[in-house]
C-alpha cells in the first residue's frame, strides 16, 4: 500500500487535461483507485489551484474544477494547520508552497510526493518521484486483499 501526495502541477494537469502530461496524471489516478493505494493533496493545493485556474478559465469554471476534485473518491484532502506551517518554515526548499507540502507529507506519513518538478524537492526528506516512477511503483504494489 502506497500513500502518495500529488503536487499541485499533477492536479492542474489532470483538471485541465494539459498535454502531454495529463495522460500520466489520469493513469495515476486510475491506478490509485484500482489498487490498495491512497492519493492525497494538501489543502493548500485547492487554493493554489483556484488562483492558477481562474486566470485561464475564469472563476466559475475554476470553482467547478475544485468541486470535482473535492468530490473525487480517489483523492483525499490533508489538512494544513499552524504546526504544519511552522514546520514548513524550517525546511530548506526554495519554494514555501513545496515546504508546506513536504510538512503535510511528513506529518501524514506519505511515502512519495508525486511531481513533475523534482528539482523543487531536491532537499526533501520525503522522496519525490515523477508520475512515471509513481506509475511503476503502483504497478508493483500488491492488489487489495479480499476478506470474507
Amino acid at each position: 500500500m502506497l500513500r502518495l501526495l500529488l503536487d499541485t502541477n499533477i492536479i492542474i494537469d489532470l483538471s485541465q487535461q494539459r498535454q502531454p502530461f495529463c495522460t500520466e496524471a489520469v493513469a495515476l489516478v486510475r491506478q490509485i483507485s484500482n489498487g490498495n493505494n491512497y492519493g492525497f493533496v494538501a489543502a493548500t493545493t485547492i487554493t493554489n489551484m483556484f488562483y492558477i485556474l481562474r486566470k485561464f478559465i475564469g472563476r466559475s469554471e475554476a470553482l467547478l474544477q475544485i468541486k470535482n476534485l473535492l468530490g473525487s473518491k480517489n483523492i483525499d484532502l490533508l489538512a494544513v494547520d499552524k504546526q504544519t506551517l511552522i514546520d514548513a518554515l524550517e525546511y530548506n526548499l526554495t519554494d514555501f508552497e513545496d515546504s508546506v507540502q513536504l510538512s503535510v507529507a511528513d506529518f501524514n506519513r506519505i511515502d512519495y510526493i508525486v511531481t513533475r518538478n523534482l528539482r523543487d524537492f531536491r532537499e526533501s526528506f520525503v522522496p519525490a518521484i515523477s508520475p512515471t516512477e509513481a506509475l511503476q511503483k503502483l504497478s508493483q504494489s500488491p492488489p487489495p486483499t479480499l476478506t470474507h
